[in-house]
């Protein structure tokens, strides 16, 4: 294999960091097909029976044999799963170890987009912890928040602010994670054209900004909370150093998680590394550190006159509560616009203290709205796991599931008129209130498929 192809500075980088065994992460890199594989969202997965062969580190992550057309699949679009490489999984793993010291814990992602932490997060968690998912650059928030509502979780809070807002709300946070922005070295292997991109220069930029990165991340974090650190890349410059660096300038601990010998990651230290020639995955680089110092968050009086969200009057509630799974462990809320939004009751308080910070945030799931007295269910209730199951689904076959997902109507012989729950193998897809005459279809417009779909 030609390794002229890779950038000669690069190359020599992985000399330095891996002796003649670099030579087997080369080949990988140039020759080695990427394998493929999904994590299944486990409180809608419950009736699908998983394809492949198991993530060793994840309890719902799978390889598949062959890349598959997930556009085509109507319980990707329903949230069932997320496409997500293999080694990043091994968050998970760690998260699941912080775990063992911790109850309902408020947890923020930092770096969000586009959402594969972040569910993850809320599928490892219990179900009274707070995920905080944050996306600093506008253009790419959208699709961590589509991500999100799919995946159908309640205990979560959507923001789209610079890593430094969170120094509003110094040591609030049980967990930090940043998986920062880099210079995406192990992702070669699916992006050969990233190659040509590749520099020192960037590799310096992306030091430097997840420095500062890290830097809010510190103060958000209460003290004996846990920072969980990674990237997608190999260079020490933006992984071991920058440990070294924490320890330095913040005095932070490095926790090393129980990691088998027979995963095939690499200890490089403070934190362990996935090489494509020695895992079955892409390069990531995961560590663990905790907090040490006192950022005590010291929260303010509560103006209710300044809250966006109002908690909804008992009498508004009639309409929607036949729509809620177990209503009574939920906060409702209403704004000004008749909007209605819905997160666990054991995460309120955490809720409205970050709501006071961050008043722009997207709290909970988005229910539906009021209009006249009169409930309209949003398509974000009908994903979500808050949906009642008494709520009937009307079971579409596969080939109609695609046209409802490119928001055609679709006709729905022998069922009442009004509001429909679309299904696919049992799994809500979408909104569509049948009028008599014709049936409205409520997928949102923004996600449609737009390919052609085959005969």
């Amino acid at each position: 294999m030609n390794h002229d192809l890779l950038p000669t500075e690069f190359v020599e980088q992985l000399y330095d960091l891996l002796g003649t065994s670099a030579t087997q992460l080369i080949d990988a890199i140039l020759q080695d097909p990427a394998p493929i594989s999904i994590r299944y969202n486990p409180k809608k997965s419950q009736n699908l029976i998983p394809e492949g062969e198991p993530v060793a580190w994840s309890n719902h992550g799978y390889y598949l044999e062959s890349r598959k057309s997930f556009t085509l699949d109507p319980i990707f679009h329903a949230g069932a799963y997320y496409v997500q490489e293999a080694s990043s999984m091994m968050v998970e793993w760690v998260v699941k170890q912080i775990l063992r010291d911790l109850e309902s814990p408020k947890v923020l992602d930092l770096c969000g987009a586009p959402g594969g932490k972040s569910t993850l997060l809320q599928a490892s968690l219990p179900d009274d912890s707070l995920v905080v998912s944050n996306e600093v650059i506008r253009s790419r928030y959208p699709i961590l928040r589509e991500n999100l509502i799919k995946w159908g979780y309640p205990n979560k809070l959507l923001c789209n602010v610079d890593a430094t807002a969170f120094e509003q709300v110094p040591g609030f946070f049980d967990i930090v994670l940043v998986d920062a922005p880099c210079s995406g070295e192990g992702l070669f292997r699916k992006d050969h054209g990233a190659m040509r991109e590749w520099s020192t220069d960037n590799q310096q930029l992306c030091s430097g900004r997840q420095k500062r990165i890290l830097a809010s991340a510190v103060q958000a974090l209460r003290r004996d909370g846990w920072l969980i650190y990674s990237t997608c890349t190999y260079n020490p410059r933006e992984n071991e150093e920058n440990i070294a660096w924490l320890q330095k300038e913040f005095n932070l601990e490095v926790v090393k998680p129980d990691i088998p010998d027979t995963w095939g990651l690499m200890d490089m230290g403070a934190g362990y590394q996935c090489f494509p020639h020695r895992v079955k995955g892409e390069g990531f680089y995961v560590a663990c550190l905790r907090q040490k110092a006192d950022f005590t968050f010291k929260p303010g009086k509560a103006d209710k006159r300044n809250s966006y969200w109002q908690t909804i009057s008992a009498k508004m509630t009639q309409g929607i509560i036949p729509w809620l799974e177990k209503p009574e462990n939920l906060h409702l809320a209403i704004n000004e616009k008749g909007q209605l939004r819905a997160w666990p009751a054991t995460t309120h308080a955490a809720m409205e203290t970050l709501l006071r910070s961050f008043p722009g945030a997207e709290p909970g799931v988005a229910i539906g709205q009021l209009i006249r007295n009169d409930f309209i269910p949003a398509h974000d209730l009908i994903v979500s796991t808050l949906l009642a199951d008494s709520i009937p689904r009307y079971e579409l076959d596969k080939a109609t599931a695609l046209r409802c997902l490119k928001k055609e109507p679709i006709p729905v012989p022998d069922s009442p008129k009004g509001w429909i729950v679309a299904a696919f193998e049992g799994i809500p897809i979408a909104l569509l209130k049948n009028l008599g005459n014709r049936t409205n279809n409520y997928f949102p417009k923004e996600w449609r498929i737009r390919m052609e779909i085959p005969e």
